[in-house]
């Protein structure tokens, strides 16, 4: 009798330890299962919050109206309101052809779909992306010139004296081979968009084409709208 009672005990307490191990077993599984949990949602968020800045990519035909109201309405004023979180690139060039003439040698012959003007101007806006290394003057520079382009080299002339820029290494790029080549590497990087151009102006967000309507009407939504919105920065919310 007493080998039996000395038994159940045995066993009674077999079964509380095992259900206590067991126990302790599963609640630990539920904290390292949280924690994963955690890190995997930590690291989902990371994924989707993107770098600032945003870069905003312009392609476009100086002399079209389309590009002159995009850039004038929504580019200007979005980087001005937010200097911080959008950068932007320009590429002057649109539904143009490049033809290399012969023999060759870095000399290019262009048709825009404006006009012999048009690719001037066009020439004109890449050499001061290239000699005018300020973005903010930059912009203000190309934004006066777009809004009147019909007489390039004059509104350069005057745009340039307007922002404090020196016009010359622009006029002498755009005169010479050297705007010739920047507007065929433009040409070159339009070309190799996919999905190819059909509308100018086409406008890259972080590399991406999507919802052209919508941010063709409003680049600055377009931009604060990339950010889940608990982390927005500030300068969407003001």
């Amino acid at each position: 009798m007493f080998v039996r009672s000395n038994m159940m005990k045995w066993i009674l307490f077999a079964l509380v330890f095992f259900i206590i191990y067991e126990t302790v077993v599963f609640l630990l599984s539920r904290t390292n299962a949280t924690e994963e949990a955690l890190h995997s949602e930590n690291d989902l968020m990371a994924s989707v919050i993107p770098k600032i800045p945003i870069k905003v990519s312009v392609y476009y035909e100086a002399l079209c109206p389309d590009s002159r109201n995009f850039i004038l309405h929504q580019l200007v004023p979005t980087y001005e309101r937010g200097p911080r979180i959008v950068d932007y690139e320009l590429v002057p060039y649109g539904k143009a052809k490049t033809e290399e003439l012969v023999p060759p040698g870095n000399h290019y012959k262009f048709q825009c779909q404006h006009g012999s003007v048009e690719c001037y101007a066009n020439k004109i806006h890449s050499c001061a992306a290239r000699y005018v290394s300020k973005k903010t003057t930059l912009l203000k520079f190309v934004a006066c010139m777009i809004n009147d382009n019909m007489e390039p080299e004059q509104v350069a002339m005057d745009c340039a004296r307007e922002h404090a820029i020196d016009v010359s290494p622009i006029l002498l790029c755009a005169q010479g081979p050297e705007g010739e080549i920047l507007l065929k590497n433009y040409g070159e990087m339009t070309a190799a968009l996919r999905p190819k151009v059909s509308f100018i102006p086409t406008i890259l967000i972080n590399g991406n084409q999507y919802n052209q309507a919508r941010i063709l009407k409003n680049l600055w939504s377009s931009v604060c709208d990339l950010f889940p919105q608990n982390v927005q920065p500030e300068e969407c919310h003001s």
